[in-house]
């Protein structure tokens, strides 16, 4: 380890309830970027924005949520709240496509494909990227084509949506036989 990140890390968790919410999201997203995995101090930020989520701006939320899971610190209450905050409201690029990936790394991708269902925001296409991939190497048929259903805009919109509806249909009728 890093003696110097080690120190900050020390001070950091004996400082995390006297750091202000959006200080704390960013030492949680440069020790990600620096890929130093500090548990007892990711996990105890993850519970500290998960409980005061609410006065948390998105970004900060989608940027902790970002550095735990990146980590492989899952904190399934930061996620949920950060999933509750991004429902309510429209949030720029870099937010949506950190939380989708965010949410896309877990195990299970229903909150991922929930975030993106009853999002009330249009959701830039980039950001479906993490979660397409994650839907190719997981096989899911169905669920990839729920997202690329998502990338169908402008005027290739009919046609993307015919292709799309060719497509689920030969998958429907793939798993049917397979039954």
């Amino acid at each position: 380890m890093d003696p110097v990140i080690d120190a900050i890390s020390d001070m950091a968790f004996q400082q995390l309830e006297n750091f202000g919410f959006r200080h704390s999201a960013n030492l949680a997203w440069a020790l990600a970027t620096l890929e130093k995995t500090n548990e007892p101090l990711l996990t105890a930020m993850a519970v500290a924005a998960a409980a005061n989520a609410s006065e948390l701006s998105p970004l900060s939320l989608a940027s902790t949520a970002w550095a735990c899971v990146s980590m492989k610190i899952i904190y399934f209450p930061l996620l949920d709240a950060m999933s509750e905050l991004l429902f309510q409201s429209p949030v720029d690029d870099g937010i949506a496509t950190m939380a989708i990936w965010s949410l896309s790394r877990l195990p299970d991708l229903d909150r991922a494909l929930l975030l993106v269902d009853s999002a009330k925001w249009r959701i830039p296409p980039l950001s479906l990227s993490a979660l397409l991939e994650a839907c190719e190497q997981r096989d899911l048929a169905a669920e990839q084509l729920r997202v690329l259903r998502l990338l169908a805009h402008g005027h290739l919109k009919p046609v993307v949506l015919d292709v799309l509806d060719a497509l689920e249909e030969n998958v429907s009728h793939t798993e049917s036989r397979l039954q």
